[in-house]
């Protein structure tokens, strides 16, 4: 594995002069990316188990990242009329950085938007995630910076989670939800909607409107930590209290 310079957090905010400081507007709409920017219904766990995340500011957030025929890597704007579209979420980087300023994530698992568009790759060492800044050299991120942007989070942050293939695990036994939200009177609320569902056979083609409802304060906490983690980044980089 490639080890890189973990930044100071003066390092750090001096890759990020040219980024202008995220607006309430920003963060709100990036949650809102953040959500449906990835299957998470299908590729993270359960409740009560998760998977950890962090959310950070990112100098090169938007742009495409490429690797040349000689091993470099190259940082160029996306622009609108390119073609190489790998993902529903693209968007030129003029759009993206006024909509979302620079703001990126990554998970435990695998870096969502650091990775070379060309290659696949993927890291399992959350300690030492790295991001590029413009020239293309890459860093770790300081640990001041993961601390502050960390979540926890499961599939049920996913609007499609709600829909009862996802889910039914949940109708397994020695599941605990007793220091959840709802806790297990949630859990035995969600088990009896799932056996309503399969007893009447019902198929649902989307979330299921009452599994939904039943989700929703879960969901709620979910995107209240994910928005206090961004503002602490925020907070982080200006050097003021959150």
């Amino acid at each position: 594995m490639t080890y890189y310079k973990t930044l100071t957090l003066d390092e750090y905010r001096s890759l990020l002069t040219l980024s202008p400081c995220p607006t309430d507007q920003q963060i709100e709409a990036f949650i809102e990316f953040f959500v449906e920017s990835h299957s998470w219904y299908k590729h993270l766990p359960l409740l009560p188990e998760r998977r950890a995340f962090s959310f950070y500011l990112n100098p090169t957030a938007g742009y495409s990242i490429t690797e040349d025929m000689d091993g470099n890597i190259v940082v160029s704007e996306k622009r609108q009329q390119d073609t190489d579209k790998f993902h529903h979420t693209w968007m030129p980087t003029v759009d993206y950085h006024e909509q979302y300023a620079s703001w990126s994530y990554m998970s435990a698992r695998s870096s969502a938007d650091s990775v070379p568009d060309n290659k696949t790759c993927f890291f399992d060492n959350f300690r030492k995630p790295h991001i590029y800044a413009r020239t293309g050299v890459a860093y770790c991120l300081p640990s001041e910076v993961l601390q502050a942007g960390s979540v926890q989070l499961d599939r049920l942050i996913h609007p499609y989670s709600a829909q009862e293939s996802w889910i039914d695990e949940l109708l397994e036994e020695n599941i605990d939800w007793s220091s959840e939200v709802g806790g297990n009177e949630l859990l035995a609320k969600i088990r009896d909607r799932l056996k309503v569902i399969e007893t009447d056979g019902i198929v649902n083609y989307s979330p299921d409107s009452e599994l939904s409802s039943l989700v929703k304060p879960i969901v709620n906490v979910y995107i209240e930590e994910i928005r206090a983690a961004m503002f602490r980044v925020r907070a982080l980089i200006a050097g003021s209290e959150v």
